[in-house]
């Protein structure tokens, strides 16, 4: 499947949603090999556009373990967002995850189910998170498409068609770009499109 099929199927969704705001979000993720385990250090920054600037930022470490066939992992965050012209909220997420690989070779498929808990002043919730992500492998430029769906008490809170590029710059350095489509309920933003980028360091022990 070429990179355009991809980014094509992410779309289909949006479009009855064209006057939705665009958003951007930027990720850095660096990991070192600590023995069997993982330490990655997370950070994630996100444009408004109808704040019009810096609208959410998040940052946390994170621990995966290799057992057997899968991987499992755990983390927290530490967030800080603006949803409206008002002044910041901060709040605090933790969560456990299995990543679950259901398919290797030249196109690999893997799926990831996650359990978050939201603490924030004013509430706390739970939200279950599921991610099916396919894609290419083997090459510098790697195509990807995922698809996640996010539910918590009250019913499906969100769920996100994306499709994109991958690029290997070195053999511990890649890059990711896309568009995805945030379709969530309207108490939690409403729509949005979202143009994504995610930069990925692995070091050695």
């Amino acid at each position: 499947m070429s990179a355009l099929s991809l980014l094509l199927l992410a779309l289909w969704p949006a479009l009855g949603w064209a006057h939705d705001p665009v958003e951007t979000w930027h990720e850095i993720d660096s990991s070192w090999l600590l023995g069997k385990a993982s330490l990655i250090l997370h950070g994630q920054i996100r444009t408004n556009s109808r704040v019009g600037n810096f609208g959410y930022g998040r940052f946390g470490p994170m621990v995966q373990v290799p057992v057997r066939r899968l991987t499992l992992g755990g983390g927290y965050f530490y967030q800080e967002s603006r949803p409206a012209l008002i002044d910041w909220e901060n709040s605090h997420r933790l969560f456990v995850l299995a990543d679950i690989p259901i398919r290797r070779g030249v196109v690999s498929l893997n799926t990831r189910p996650s359990l978050e808990r939201f603490l924030a002043p004013d509430r706390a919730f739970n939200r279950y998170r599921q991610w099916l992500r396919i894609q290419r492998e083997g090459k510098r430029w790697m195509p990807f498409g995922y698809l996640e769906g996010f539910v918590y008490r009250k019913g499906i809170y969100a769920w996100r068609p994306a499709g994109g590029l991958r690029y290997q710059i070195t053999p511990f350095t890649q890059l990711e770009f896309g568009y995805f489509f945030d379709w969530r309920i309207r108490p939690a933003g409403g729509p949005r499109h979202v143009l994504f980028t995610t930069l990925r360091f692995r070091w050695r022990e």
